[in-house]
């Protein structure tokens, strides 16, 4: 990774003392990958945190990519590198590690088991025209056109 010119409060997330959490949020461009690649290049350089210790999270698959390259690109091997994981994966592991049978599934996915379980408990009759709606009600429980969806019952949670 190239020197970059780090602006203060770039700064103030790359040199944060090690003890302490940080969450970093700004607005789109404005440097985070780059920032947090540094900040976690000196965690294991500078403050030789184990990798192992650190976990650096986000919201898309392609920030995680993105983060990951470049968290790599700054962090000399065989020097390892930490995990980098969105939280919907990353609440999933843990969902997992707990014992829980989980799945992350897409919304066109989650509208289909929704449409096939008010169907089978006879809430939705299959040929009514306002399935649509019915089905669609419940978008506020998707977040960002991604379900969680668990259940300790392996019964429903294997369908």
């Amino acid at each position: 990774m190239a020197p970059i010119a780090l602006d203060q409060f770039q700064q103030c997330v790359v040199g944060f003392p090690p003890e302490r959490s940080l969450v970093v949020s700004a607005c789109a461009g404005s440097g985070k990958s780059t920032t947090l690649a540094l900040r976690t290049k000196a965690l294991v350089g500078r403050w030789a945190v184990p990798a192992d210790r650190i976990l650096v999270l986000t919201f898309s698959t392609r920030s995680r990519a993105d983060l990951t390259s470049k968290i790599s690109e700054a962090i000399v091997p065989p020097a390892p590198t930490p995990t980098v994981a969105t939280y919907h994966a990353h609440a999933l592991s843990i969902l997992r590690a707990s014992g829980m049978r989980a799945s992350i599934i897409a919304r066109r996915d989650a509208y289909k088991l929704m449409k096939e379980l008010l169907t089978s408990l006879g809430l939705l009759n299959d040929g009514d025209k306002s399935a649509r709606g019915t089905v669609s009600a419940p978008r506020g429980c998707c977040a960002r056109g991604v379900w969680c969806m668990c259940d300790p019952n392996p019964d429903v949670a294997g369908r």
